[in-house]
C-alpha cells in the first residue's frame, strides 16, 4: 500500500515538471521565426539599432549636441570682429622731361627751359592696408580682449558687436599692448552694457577634453567650431626673442581672423585666447594654439590698470635638465630646471640661489619643465615671496625669494665697445673643433666677468663636435666639467683628460646669457 501511494506520488511531481517545461519551451515556429530576425538583422547593417546601449549612445550624442549649441548661444555674443586699416605712403619716383638726350651731357639750348617745365617731385601715394581679427568683451564698459598682432601698426580699428540688443561698428582706441604675450585690450563706448564672456581655469584643461573656436575667420564672423585639447604647453613655436610661449594646443580650425578670439569648454567659460596655427597651406592642417586664459586675463588686468605689464622677477637663467647635463650634476632627469645663470642683484642672487643649482619646485608645486617656471613666476605679483625648493651638490634646500619687479631691457645684449690693444693668447682645440682667444679687459668688464675670465670662441670648424653643439664665433667659454676657463690651457687639458665617449659640459655666455651644452669626448 506504502509503496502504490509512493509510487503514484512520483508520478504526480514528475507531471508537474513536464508541464512547466513544455510552457517554457518555444514553438519550433517560435524558434525558426526568431532564428529568421536574427539573421537578418546580423546580414542588414542598416537595421535601426533597438538596443538600450544604442539608445543610450543616441541619447549621449544628442546631449553633447545640445551642449556645444547651448555654449555657442552663450558665448557668441560675447565675441566680437575686429578690422584694422593702416596706411602705407609711397614716395613716387620723379618725372623726366622726354626731350633730353641722355647720351648728351652737354644738352641742347633749351633743355633747362624743358626741365623746369617737365621735372617735379611727385606727391607721396597712400595705400591701405586692411586686417581682420577676433576679441572677446572683457566688461560692460567695453574694454576688448584680443591678440597685439591684430592691431600692429594699424591708424584705425574698428569692432563690430553682434548681440541680441545691439548690432553695430565702433572705433577703438587702444588701451595697452604686450607684445611679449601678445596679448591687447582695446576700448570702445557703447550706450548698451556690453556681455562680459566668462573665464574658466586653464590650469584644469587636459588633452582629450572637448573645446569650441569661435571667431571671424576670413571675415565670416562668429563662425564656431569644435575639436579637443591636443597637448598642454607647448613653445618653440615662434622666433621670437623674448616671446613667452606655453600654448594649449588644439584641433579646433582655427584660420586667419581667429586671432583674439576664445577657445571655451563646455561651461561655456573661457579657458585660451587663440593667437596661432601651424600650416603651410596658410590655413587650417589641425595644429591650433592659445594663449592660456589664466596668463592672457592676467597680463589684460595689467594693461587696463597700468597701461603695461608689471612683470614679477625671479632674476635666473634656465635651461631643461635632460639626461646628459643630470649626469653630470649627478641627478635623475626630469627632476626640475637648471640654473645656469644669476643676474647681479636679482631676487635669486639675494636668497642664495646659485648657478647650477636645480629647482624643483614652487610654492610646493614641482616643476615639468622650464615654461611651468616662468608661468609659475609670472602669475605672481610684486612683492610677493615664494618657496623655492632647489638641489645643489646632491643635497634638498629650501630658500624664499621676494619678486621684485623686471627690469628694463635686462638680459639684452650690450653695445661693442673698442677693443684695447693687448697681447691676447690664442689656441686652437682640434678634436673639439674650435679656436679660441683670452679676453681683453674691455670685453670682460662689459660683461661684468672677472679679469681674465673666459675664452672667445675665434673659429669653428663645420661638422666639428663645436659646430654640432651650435657653438658659435664670439661666444664665451666660461666653464668645463664645472671648472672655470682662464686659459687655453685649462680649456685643452681639460678636454684631453675626459676619456672617449664620456659627454662634456661646457658653460656658454652669448648676448650677456649664460646656458649649458653637452657635447661626446671622440
Amino acid at each position: 500500500m506504502k509503496k502504490a501511494l509512493l509510487i503514484a506520488l512520483m508520478a504526480v511531481v514528475v507531471a508537474i515538471l513536464a508541464a512547466r517545461t513544455w510552457r517554457r519551451a518555444p514553438a519550433p515556429a517560435d524558434i525558426l521565426r526568431r532564428t529568421t530576425e536574427e539573421a537578418a538583422a546580423v546580414e542588414s547593417p542598416a537595421a535601426p539599432a533597438t538596443s538600450s546601449a544604442g539608445i543610450t549612445g543616441i541619447a549621449v550624442a544628442e546631449q553633447l549636441q545640445e551642449a556645444f549649441s547651448r555654449v555657442a548661444r552663450q558665448v557668441s555674443e560675447s565675441v566680437v570682429s575686429i578690422y584694422t586699416e593702416q596706411e602705407i605712403k609711397t614716395q613716387r619716383r620723379p618725372s623726366r622731361h622726354p626731350f633730353i638726350d641722355p647720351e648728351d651731357p652737354q644738352g641742347e639750348p633749351f633743355d633747362e627751359m624743358f626741365r623746369r617745365f617737365f621735372e617735379f617731385e611727385m606727391p607721396e601715394s597712400a595705400q591701405k592696408r586692411t586686417s581682420l581679427g577676433s576679441g572677446i568683451i572683457l566688461d560692460g564698459a567695453g574694454h576688448i580682449l584680443t591678440n597685439a598682432h591684430v592691431i600692429e601698426g594699424a591708424d584705425q580699428i574698428t569692432v563690430q558687436v553682434r548681440t541680441s540688443k545691439l548690432v553695430d561698428s565702433f572705433k577703438a582706441k587702444v588701451i595697452g599692448k604686450d607684445e611679449k604675450t601678445d596679448v591687447a585690450v582695446l576700448k570702445i563706448t557703447s550706450r548698451e552694457t556690453l556681455p562680459a564672456v566668462k573665464f574658466g581655469d586653464s590650469d584644469k584643461m587636459a588633452p582629450g577634453q572637448w573645446v569650441i573656436a569661435i571667431g571671424n575667420p576670413f571675415g565670416f564672423d562668429h563662425t564656431v567650431t569644435v575639436g579637443v585639447v591636443s597637448a598642454l604647453g607647448r613653445g618653440g613655436i615662434f622666433d621670437h626673442p623674448g616671446r613667452f610661449e606655453n600654448f594649449i594646443q588644439t584641433d579646433a580650425a582655427i584660420n586667419p581672423g581667429n586671432s583674439g578670439g576664445p577657445l571655451v569648454n563646455l561651461n561655456g567659460e573661457v579657458i585660451g585666447i587663440n593667437n596661432a596655427i601651424y600650416t603651410r597651406s596658410y590655413g587650417y592642417m589641425g595644429i591650433g594654439f592659445a594663449i592660456p586664459s589664466k596668463m592672457a586675463k592676467r597680463v589684460a588686468e595689467d594693461l587696463m590698470r597700468h597701461g603695461k605689464v608689471q612683470r614679477p622677477w625671479l632674476g635666473v637663467g634656465i635651461q631643461e635638465l635632460d639626461p646628459e647635463k643630470a649626469r653630470h650634476f649627478n641627478l635623475p632627469a626630469k627632476v626640475g630646471v637648471l640654473v645656469s645663470q644669476i643676474y647681479k642683484g636679482s631676487p635669486a642672487e639675494k636668497a642664495g640661489i646659485g648657478r647650477g643649482d636645480v629647482i624643483k619646485s614652487v610654492d610646493g608645486a614641482a616643476l615639468m619643465g622650464v615654461r611651468d617656471l616662468q608661468q609659475k613666476i609670472l602669475l605672481k605679483n610684486i612683492g610677493d615671496v615664494v618657496q623655492i625648493d632647489i638641489i645643489r651638490d646632491g643635497k634638498d634646500q629650501r630658500v624664499l625669494v621676494k619678486l621684485t619687479e623686471l627690469p628694463a631691457n635686462v638680459g639684452e645684449e650690450k653695445a661693442e665697445t673698442t677693443r684695447e690693444e693687448t697681447k691676447e693668447t690664442e689656441g686652437d682645440i682640434e678634436k673639439l673643433g674650435v679656436r679660441v682667444r683670452t679676453m681683453t679687459r674691455e670685453e670682460s668688464e662689459e660683461r661684468d666677468l672677472d679679469p681674465g675670465q673666459g675664452l672667445r670662441v675665434v673659429m669653428i670648424r663645420r661638422g666639428s663636435p663645436a659646430d654640432d653643439v651650435d657653438l658659435r664665433p664670439n661666444d664665451i667659454l666660461l666653464e668645463i666639467n664645472n671648472r672655470p676657463i682662464n686659459t687655453v690651457s685649462d680649456l685643452k687639458d681639460a678636454y684631453d683628460n675626459t676619456k672617449s665617449g664620456r659627454t662634456i659640459l661646457l658653460l656658454v655666455l652669448r648676448n650677456n646669457n649664460t646656458f649649458y651644452v653637452t657635447l661626446e669626448k671622440k
